[in-house]
């Protein structure tokens, strides 16, 4: 993993998905090194040949250039980590994110923050100083499936998926409504021990689940298809075609609504049919 230190003019950009103001990324390359990850495309953007998940950069200035912008900018909703992992491991040496929090706290903004790292619970002192109420500003993690090993072949060097629910049980114990973000929903995996995941999702306390189709982008198909010949050469066969269907997600869909009615949790689609 190449670590690089790197300088920033602004890190507070306007955001394009409706529902929020701002984004914020703290980082540029992420090491968890997720095989569907769309973000890879940001390694058009910098210059060196690693490739994506073997590079993080610091943007070790961002807590200053952030003080500075937020004086001229109006409050709102930031999204962040849309494209790195605001918690990956880098964070708890640089402690990025953590000052960012604090300048984004005493000035009024609000966070919508998704993660797959359990050091999220360090800053609970300043995520509790945010209004969590709204859904869409609640802080949460990305749940693919509940088997370690199916999460492990697609997210190499993530968390493990307990060490995420026991941190989302801690936050919902801090008063601290929280998500998990179901995507995306992979064929085949996510599937699998579904009702037993919700009822998981249920005992840690969480409120709202956002759920997302397997979108194929960014050049990501030819690592998820060395994972699924690798470990899946059942389904490997005809993937897309069968598999990867409007047909599948809409029947995904109605279980999902079910469980979410059964479990009494909020639902949002991220998804649209392709």
């Amino acid at each position: 993993m190449k670590i690089k230190e790197i300088k920033c003019k602004k890190v507070l950009n306007p955001c394009k998905i409706e529902g929020f103001d701002y984004n914020f990324n703290p980082y540029v390359g992420c090491s968890h090194g997720c095989v569907y990850c769309y973000a890879r495309f940001m390694c058009r953007y910098r210059k060196g040949k690693e490739k994506w998940g073997e590079f993080v950069d610091v943007k070790i200035n961002a807590p200053e250039v952030l003080e500075k912008q937020v004086k001229y900018l109006k409050p709102g909703l930031v999204m962040i980590s849309s494209v790195t992992d605001a918690y990956q491991p880098v964070e708890a040496k640089y402690r990025i994110t953590r000052r960012c929090l604090e300048v984004l706290a005493k000035n009024n903004f609000q966070i919508a923050l998704l993660t797959k790292s359990p050091l999220i619970t360090r800053d609970i002192d300043i995520i509790k100083r945010f209004d969590t109420s709204n859904r869409w500003a609640q802080p949460g993690f990305t749940i693919i499936c509940l088997d370690e090993k199916d999460a492990k072949n697609f997210e190499p060097r993530a968390s493990s998926v307990k060490s995420r629910l026991l941190a989302l049980e801690k936050m919902s114990k801090a008063g601290i409504s929280t998500l998990v973000f179901l995507g995306p929903f992979i064929p085949g995996i996510s599937d699998k021990d579904l009702e037993k995941l919700f009822r998981l999702f249920k005992e840690v306390g969480i409120k709202t689940i956002l759920l997302d189709r397997l979108n194929i982008k960014c050049g990501n198909w030819s690592e998820i298809k060395k994972v699924l010949d690798k470990y899946y050469s059942d389904l490997a066969l005809n993937y897309r075609q069968e598999w990867l269907t409007n047909e599948y997600y809409e029947k995904i869909k109605k279980r999902v609504i079910n469980l979410c009615d059964k479990y009494n949790f909020s639902l949002d689609l991220v998804f649209r049919p392709s």
